[in-house]
C-alpha cells in the first residue's frame, strides 16, 4: 500500500518501537467501498430469489462449453468436465464414510472412485489426482517446474498452488512409501468446483500465458463484455433514442482517425435532449485485497509508458466532440448543437472511483445504477463528475 502510494498514508513510530499506519483510507475510501458491494449482492439476492429459494424447481447448473473442454483437453490432456466428474465423485465417497474427512491410499482410490456411475481409466485418474492435489516441497521456498513466486506466496490470492485450487493432500506413507496417504474434506472439494467455476467466468483462473486454456479465457471474457452490453441495451430503451454498439474510430472506418483509438461500446443518440453518450462497458471482477486494486487503478489510469483505459476512452470522448459531423453523416443524423457526454460503465462498482473521484476526467455507472435509474442517471453522474485538466493521473 505504501510502495506504491496507493492511499495517503500517515505514518508513526508508536511507543511500543512498532510502525503505525493511519486508519484514514479506511473510513473513507474501503468503507464506502465495500458498502457499495454489500448494496450489490442484496439486489442480486433479490434478482434470483426465484431460483434460490423455489424448492419444488430443480436446479442445475449450465454445462462447460465444448470449446473450453477442448482447451482443457489440449493442454492439460483431461477435459474440465471430467475434473469436475471426479470431484463430484470423490466428494460423495467423503460423505458416506463416518469421519468428517477422507484418508485412503492412492492405489486403492481409482478402485472406490469406479464403484460410482461415473468411470475413470487409469490415466484420466492420474491426470486428474495430478492436477488437483498438493503435494510436500523440500522447503517452503522452492518452486515446482511451471509454477512462480505468486504460486507459493501464502499473502497472494489466486494461487495454482493452494488448497482451494488443489483440495487433495498427498501425505508420506511410512509403511509403503511408494502409496502415499490422500486426504481430503468433501466439502472443500465441493468448494474447489465451484472456486474454479467462479474464476473461469471471472477471468482469474491462473493458467499458463498464451496455452489452449488461456485463449478460451479470453473468448469467455469476450463474451461476459457482449453480455454486458446486451444489459445496458435493456435498460435503456426509448422511442426517441438510436442505440449503436462497437462503433470502430480508426484509419479504415468511416469515423476516421489516422490512430486506432478502438471503439465506442455503447453510443447512445438521444434526439430528443441533443445528447450523444459514449459508454466505456467493462465487466471487471472489483479488486479484493491491496495488490489487486494497485493492478486496478494501473489498468484504469495507465502508466507512463501506457495509457489506461480512462484516457483511451476520454481519446474517443475528445474525437466525437471534434468530429460530430462526421457520426452524423454515418449515421443520417444532423448533430449540429449536440453534446457529447462520455461514460464509463462497470459491471459492478469498483475502486477506482471512489479512491480518485477528485482526478477522473469522466464519470463511472455501475449497470445496478443503470437498471434503477434508466438513462437519468447517465446525465446526473456527468453533471456532478468534478471537471479536471489535468486528466487521469499515473
Amino acid at each position: 500500500m505504501i510502495n506504491y502510494d496507493l492511499f495517503d498514508t500517515s505514518m508513526a513510530i508508536l511507543v511500543s518501537g512498532r510502525v503505525g499506519t493511519g486508519k484514514e483510507h479506511q473510513k473513507e475510501i474501503l468503507e464506502p467501498f465495500h458498502e457499495t458491494k454489500i448494496n450489490e449482492d442484496i439486489q442480486d439476492s433479490i434478482d434470483s430469489y426465484d431460483n434460490v429459494y423455489a424448492q419444488r424447481l430443480p436446479v442445475r447448473g449450465g454445462d462447460v462449453p465444448e470449446f473450453l473442454d477442448k482447451a482443457f483437453k489440449d493442454e492439460y490432456n483431461i477435459t474440465f468436465t471430467k475434473l469436475c466428474e471426479l470431484m463430484g465423485t470423490l466428494s460423495l465417497f467423503a460423505f458416506q464414510l463416518p469421519t468428517s474427512f477422507a484418508k485412503i491410499p492412492m492405489n486403492s482410490l481409482l478402485a472406490e472412485v469406479n464403484n460410482f456411475d461415473e468411470q475413470f481409466s487409469e490415466e484420466e485418474f492420474k491426470i486428474g489426482m495430478d492436477f488437483l492435489t498438493l503435494v510436500k516441497r523440500k522447503k517452503v521456498e522452492d518452486i515446482p517446474p511451471g509454477f512462480d513466486s505468486i504460486d507459493i506466496s501464502p499473502w497472494r490470492f489466486n494461487r495454482r498452488l493452494s488448497l482451494l485450487r488443489r483440495p487433495f493432500m498427498v501425505i508420506e506413507n511410512p509403511n509403503d512409501p511408494k502409496n502415499p496417504w490422500i486426504y481430503w474434506g468433501p466439502r472443500q472439494v465441493l468448494r474447489t468446483r465451484s472456486y474454479m467455476a467462479e474464476q473461469m467466468q471471472s477471468g482469474r483462473f491462473r493458467v499458463t500465458d498464451g496455452g489452449a486454456v488461456d485463449k478460451a479465457l479470453g473468448r469467455i471474457a469476450g463474451n461476459k463484455g457482449d453480455l454486458l452490453v446486451q444489459k445496458v441495451l435493456k435498460s435503456i430503451k426509448s422511442e426517441d433514442i438510436e442505440v449503436h454498439t462497437s462503433v470502430w474510430i480508426g484509419p479504415n472506418e468511416d469515423l476516421y482517425d489516422p490512430k486506432d483509438l478502438g471503439d465506442v461500446d455503447v453510443l447512445i443518440i438521444h434526439k430528443g435532449k441533443k445528447i450523444l453518450y459514449s459508454l466505456e462497458c467493462k465487466n471487471m471482477e472489483p479488486s479484493r485485497n491491496i495488490k489487486e486494486m494497485v493492478e486496478e487503478l494501473s489498468k484504469m489510469m495507465g502508466s507512463s509508458c501506457e495509457r489506461g483505459l480512462i484516457q483511451k476512452h476520454m481519446d474517443r470522448d475528445t474525437w466525437l466532440k471534434n468530429n460530430l459531423g462526421l457520426v452524423g453523416k454515418k449515421f443520417g443524423l444532423d448533430l449540429t448543437g449536440y453534446e457529447v457526454k462520455s461514460i464509463f460503465l462497470t459491471a459492478e462498482g469498483m475502486l477506482t472511483p471512489v479512491l480518485k473521484k477528485q482526478n477522473l476526467p469522466l464519470p463511472f455507472v455501475t449497470r445496478y445504477e443503470l437498471n434503477k435509474f434508466g438513462l437519468d442517471v447517465l446525465d446526473e453522474a456527468a453533471d456532478a463528475q468534478v471537471p479536471s485538466s489535468k486528466g487521469p493521473s499515473t
